[in-house]
């Protein structure tokens, strides 16, 4: 029973770990497909009078406003997909793992992490 938990324990670790890089991939992959689909209008901007850093301000901004919102959104579906999982393992396991529970702390982590994430991939973009 222990050595099972062991092993469940770091398949998810590892899931966790690949979905992250997924993860990571899908935001960058979006923000080049915005931003390239973009790029004739941006230099219609710059033509205008804009400088290259008002226009990186913009895409900063606009990517901070997509984290937000993806986070706001995803703190929920991962909630309720903690409680698809729970089920689960306790129906393969037989054993109860306990409710999933929504901590302060997993709250604020997810949002600056949904952020961060965002901006980051905006800066490399």
């Amino acid at each position: 029973q222990e050595e099972m938990m062991r092993a469940t324990d770091l398949a998810l670790n590892f899931a966790t770990a690949l979905s992250f890089v997924m993860a990571l991939f899908l935001v960058l992959n979006t923000l080049r497909m915005n931003f390239f689909e973009r790029r004739r209008e941006l230099a219609i901007v710059r033509a205008i009078g804009s400088s290259s850093r008002q226009i990186a301000q913009l895409l900063m901004s606009e990517s901070v406003l997509i984290g937000l919102i993806g986070a706001i959104l995803g703190i929920p579906a991962g909630w309720g997909l903690a409680k698809v999982l729970q089920l689960a393992l306790k129906e393969v396991l037989k054993a109860d793992l306990g409710e999933p529970r929504l901590a302060i702390q997993g709250i604020i982590f997810s949002l600056l992490f949904g952020i961060i994430t965002v901006v980051m991939g905006a800066w490399f973009t």
